[in-house]
């Protein structure tokens, strides 16, 4: 089943798209009248905060790669006949959504990138909005609220906390190396654009896009 793949600066929103989507992608396969296999789809929600990786590890070549590398064996582990797999992370080398892409073609899955928008000024604001709100006390921090990757999310959940910041030097960095997608290259599309300003992703367009019309 299809591969979302979520790109854009860090700190620009995606994971809050990411729990639009899920939401979306639950009440719409609950609500389906498609075959039984599309019925019983889950969603598989990942990112680096599931899987344990510290925004620490983008400051250094070899943490960055083994970070890269984990995300990348989890989808590709839940990428599958049945399943909807959201990749909510940088995914910001070109190289890298063109090895996702490949992924996806493997388990003859369809594919879609969607970039999400946001100004470098406002990635800015968001990230030390989240330096100024941490708890000068680790221990008294709630890990962070994930959705389940074996159910969809339910359509009341709450809006999950935000991700944790990035020392400000990482986020500067990884905003100069960001590479982004293009409508030109056969593994960035269909690709869909989120400007900041928008209340939602285009839900419908990207589910007609990745399912075939039953």
């Amino acid at each position: 089943m299809p591969l979302l793949i979520l790109t854009g600066y860090p700190c620009a929103g995606k994971t809050t798209r990411a729990h639009q989507i899920a939401t979306y992608l639950g009440e719409r396969i609950a609500s389906t009248s498609a075959k039984a296999a599309l019925r019983t789809a889950r969603v598989h929600l990942i990112n680096d905060e599931a899987l344990g990786v510290s925004r620490e590890a983008y400051g250094a070549a070899k943490t960055e790669k083994d970070a890269r590398a984990a995300f990348y064996s989890a989808v590709k582990r839940a990428l599958g006949p049945t399943d909807f797999v959201i990749a909510d992370g940088m995914n910001y080398i070109k190289g890298f959504r063109y090895q996702l892409y490949c992924e996806a073609k493997a388990v003859r899955s369809t594919s879609c990138v969607i970039h999400v928008g946001a100004p470098i000024p406002t990635c800015r604001a968001n990230n030390d909005a989240r330096l100024a709100s941490m708890s000068p006390s680790p221990s008294s921090a709630e890990p962070p609220t994930t959705i389940p990757a074996d159910s969809p999310p339910s359509a009341n959940a709450s809006a999950p906390p935000p991700p944790p910041p990035y020392p400000p030097s990482t986020l500067d960095n990884l905003i100069y190396r960001y590479e982004e997608p293009s409508s030109l290259a056969r593994w960035d599309t269909p690709l869909f654009t989120v400007p900041a300003s928008d209340a939602a992703p285009p839900l419908d367009a990207i589910w007609s896009a990745l399912v075939p019309a039953s």
